[in-house]
C-alpha cells in the first residue's frame, strides 16, 4: 500500500469514528433536572466521625488557654480539616482569667488555619459588656473577634446598635461599623444619637 492510500484510509476511518460518537450523544436523552427519588428517601450525608458534648481548646504559643471551644456536638464531614459545631459555648481567656463568655448555635473550626466562624443568633458578654450579632469570626492573626449583621451592643448607659464591629477578644477595643446609632439610656430610649 502507498502512502496515499493509508491517507486516506486513515481519513475515512475518522471522519467515522467522529460520526459514531456524534451520533451517539444525539441519541441520548437529555439528564433530566427533576429527581426519580422521592426526597423523603434521599439520605442526609452522615459524618465521619460525630462527638458529644465535647470541648476544644486552643492555646497560646506559650502554652496558656485561649479558647474553650465547646458544643452539644461536633462532626467532621468530607473535609478533614473543619469541624461542624452545633450550640456552641465558648469561654475566652487572658492570663488565665475568663473575660468573654460567648453562645451561638452553630459554628465551624478549621483545625488546619485556626478560622473559626459561628452563627447565631450569637450572645457575647464580658464584666461590662453584652453583645448580639448573627455571624462571628476569629481572626487568629489579630486575635480580633469580627461580628456581622444585627449588633446590639450593650454596656452600662448606652445602647449601640450596627451592621457590624470588630473588636479586640477581651472586648475592650470595640469599632462599631455601618449605620451606627447610639442610643443613650440615661437620658432616654428614644434619643438616637
Amino acid at each position: 500500500m502507498n502512502k496515499g492510500r493509508l491517507k486516506i484510509i486513515l481519513a475515512i476511518l475518522a471522519v467515522l469514528i467522529i460520526a459514531f460518537f456524534i451520533s451517539n450523544n444525539l441519541l441520548q436523552k437529555p439528564p433530566s433536572k427533576i429527581s426519580e427519588d422521592p426526597i423523603q428517601d434521599q439520605v442526609k450525608e452522615e459524618p465521619k466521625f460525630e462527638l458529644e458534648e465535647s470541648f476544644i481548646t486552643l492555646y497560646s504559643e506559650d502554652g496558656k488557654v485561649r479558647w474553650e471551644l465547646g458544643a452539644k456536638s461536633m462532626q467532621q464531614f468530607d473535609v478533614a480539616t473543619k469541624v461542624t459545631l452545633n450550640q456552641v459555648e465558648a469561654k475566652i481567656y487572658q492570663n488565665k482569667e475568663e473575660v468573654v463568655n460567648l453562645i451561638a448555635d452553630k459554628g465551624e473550626v478549621d483545625i488546619e488555619t485556626g478560622f473559626i466562624g459561628l452563627k447565631g443568633p450569637i450572645t457575647i458578654k464580658s464584666k461590662k459588656k453584652s453583645l448580639k450579632a448573627d455571624k462571628l469570626n476569629w481572626n487568629k492573626a489579630k486575635n480580633e473577634l469580627i461580628g456581622l449583621g444585627n449588633i446590639l451592643i450593650k454596656q452600662e448607659g448606652l445602647r449601640i446598635k450596627g451592621d457590624r464591629f470588630v473588636s479586640q477578644v477581651d472586648l475592650k477595643r470595640l469599632r462599631v461599623l455601618g449605620n451606627v446609632k447610639v442610643i443613650s439610656q440615661e437620658v432616654g430610649e428614644n434619643n438616637e444619637k
